[in-house]
């Protein structure tokens, strides 16, 4: 009763969160169910992207879009967002923890079980067996002796997911049964919460004998001692984690209050992480759809055997969009950077492109507000060329030293810069340090570094933000695709310039993205002859994505300004090139291309200069 009293109240006046969070507390209605009940009845509803794109939990949650009109925001995602959520990997050490639980499960409530449930329950052990037998270097000799790159101990394999049913011998088990029962049962819920009250001493001895007891799998006494050592392995890393947790409690009991970090300390909480929903999570995602749509990564490591895991990995996340588009009476796709579109039309609106409208819209901004510059070489006349092969030369370096540093000089409050990745970044900063040029940077405006941690994210923003507004500013170095690049809101003082340095091309010879690839290269060359580049078309369109969203960071709201560097030859390239395409209308129609820094320092200034008289005639007028 009282979550259909808060159910009817969400309806009447629509509430945030935290709203619905007190009302919830003052009914005594949990605000979730209620929630969840006023769906039949809302007319419009706000969710995640996993709430819609992933079929059984759209279904769970009540969500019917048949003849409604699906809104997709920040829908530059969406390609990348299916492929996640219908995509699972696995390790080795997470297996062998998946045939410990069921069987220390199974052994502990034995005498409970039907003749079928204990029947499925054996199917997932043979299941979680056989798929470890794949990862065994033991098993597979020839794909665990090949050397990757640079000698390391590590080896991939693709194979489709036909060929895992059939090396993992597991091609005659009915799997939407098996499926069926974990869902009836809430498996995963139940060994997860067995496995977090049991001790550790109670889970090795279930272990040891529910193993034993069925023939299934192997029976020897060398895999049940070697599951016996992991589990002591588990219980050491526990106890290693319980009394780092008491060491801080102790020092935090020191500088606080006695009494309750006693009470912490005497009820220590016990961590055991869910390994079973993502077995059946890599389950689902190899029996759901087509085939051949769908491949598995085998990746060993030779070095750390536990850490050897296998992928599922969705090759075509447009036939799992498929169903929402015929569901649906309209769908729109919605983002302030979508460019480039026609991947992405391509591939979700492939069987019905006759219902495609691509509309486009001019920035917010007055085109005097945005200064985009290519600039192809540096104030020593070096070439700007960040590709993979001059990742190691000083002169390069030496010459984006200068040029931020001049920047730094011509540009006021805050400049963001984005690197290709985190280990270029760390080269820069290593040389920016060996040549002294840091202290006389930060003279000019004070430098802080994107973290590679999450935590400490919030303290850099923050200490950035304050410095940025300051009379001399500071500078944010950055990595394009980080923490730092996508979502944020670098506006006004906080962003007056954007530099992007380079290309941030993905790495081609990974075995997921050559996979990918190939697929697009064999699947749409099918429909047209003209697509049979659209694998480089798919990796060129993933670096200018990216691009994109960097550049978007900057200019956020209509009397905002900024100028946007692009620092590589290959922006300078003619308007008709593939990269000048690909970027955003309102940066591509206003670009300056300078082929010396002279040319780029003086536009800057004038743009800086011109935007400060006009601020001040607009603060001298309001006065």
């Amino acid at each position: 009763r009282a979550i259909e009293g808060l159910k009817n109240g969400t309806l009447f006046e629509v509430p945030d969160i935290e709203d619905l969070v007190k009302a919830g507390k003052r009914e005594k209605a949990c605000p979730y169910y209620a929630s969840r009940a006023a769906v039949p009845d809302a007319q419009v509803l706000m969710v995640p992207y996993q709430l819609i794109l992933h079929r059984r939990t759209r279904q769970q949650s009540g969500i019917d879009l048949n003849g409604s009109i699906l809104i997709i925001d920040e829908a530059h995602n969406l390609l990348d967002t299916i492929a996640s959520i219908h995509s699972q990997e696995l390790s080795l050490e997470q297996l062998q923890q998946v045939k410990i639980l069921l069987a220390a499960y199974k052994a502990r409530y034995f005498a409970r079980f039907s003749t079928k449930n204990l029947l499925r329950i054996n199917q997932l052990i043979f299941i979680a067996t056989r798929l470890g037998k794949l990862l065994s270097p033991e098993m597979n000799p020839s794909a665990a002796s090949v050397q990757g790159t640079g000698g390391t101990a590590r080896s991939s394999r693709m194979i489709q997911t036909q060929d895992l049913l059939l090396e993992g011998d597991i091609f005659n088990l009915d799997f939407l049964e098996i499926l069926a029962f974990c869902e009836r049962s809430r498996i995963a819920q139940k060994v997860h919460g067995f496995a977090q009250s049991a001790p550790s001493e109670l889970l090795a001895q279930s272990a040891a004998s529910g193993i034993n007891r069925p023939k299934v799998g192997s029976t020897s006494k060398q895999v049940t001692s070697s599951m016996k050592s992991l589990l002591k392995s588990l219980e050491e890393k526990q106890k290693q984690k319980k009394q780092q947790s008491q060491k801080k409690v102790r020092e935090k009991r020191s500088e606080n209050e006695a009494s309750e970090q006693e009470n912490v300390k005497e009820s220590p909480q016990k961590t055991v992480s869910n390994v079973i929903r993502p077995f059946i999570n890599f389950i689902e995602c190899f029996i759901e759809g087509n085939s051949g749509d769908g491949r598995v990564l085998l990746s060993y490591n030779a070095k750390e055997p536990a850490q050897t895991s296998m992928k599922f990995l969705l090759l075509n996340p447009g036939a799992r969009f498929e169903e929402i588009v015929q569901s649906c009476r309209s769908v729109v796709l919605a983002g302030g950077t979508m460019k480039p579109t026609e991947e992405l039309t391509g591939q979700v609106f492939r069987n019905c492109p006759e219902r495609v409208t691509i509309k486009s819209y001019p920035h917010v901004v007055p085109p005097d507000a945005v200064l985009p510059i290519a600039l192809a070489r540096g104030p020593s006349e070096k070439d700007f060329l960040f590709n993979y092969a001059n990742r190691q030369c000083h002169q390069l370096l030496d010459e984006l030293q200068s040029t931020l540093m001049n920047l730094c000089y011509v540009v006021p409050n805050g400049i963001v810069a984005f690197f290709s990745s985190y280990e270029y970044l760390e080269q820069f900063c290593k040389r920016l340090e060996d040549s002294g040029n840091r202290a006389r940077m930060e003279e000019r405006k004070r430098i802080f570094r994107e973290p590679r941690t999450t935590g400490q994210v919030e303290r850099i923003l923050a200490e950035y933000a304050q410095a940025a507004k300051s009379a001399t500013g500071a500078l944010l170095l950055s990595v394009v695709g980080g923490k730092l690049s996508e979502g944020l809101n670098f506006s006004d003082e906080l962003g007056r310039c954007v530099v992007v340095i380079g290309l941030p091309y993905p790495n081609r010879t990974s075995p997921e993205l050559a996979e990918r690839m190939r697929y697009l290269d064999r699947t749409l060359a099918k429909q047209s002859p003209a697509a049979n580049s659209a694998g480089n078309e798919y990796y060129e369109n993933l670096c200018m994505k990216a691009v994109n969203q960097c550049i978007g960071r900057a200019v956020r709201h209509i009397r905002d300004y900024a100028a946007v560097v692009l620092l590589d030859v290959r922006y300078f390239a003619g308007a008709e090139s593939s990269i000048r395409r690909k970027l955003p209308s309102w940066i591509s129609d206003r670009m300056v291309c300078a082929d010396r820094y002279g040319q780029a320092h003086g536009s800057l200034v004038k743009f800086f200069r011109d935007h400060k008289t006009d601020r001040s005639k607009e603060q001298h007028a309001s006065q």
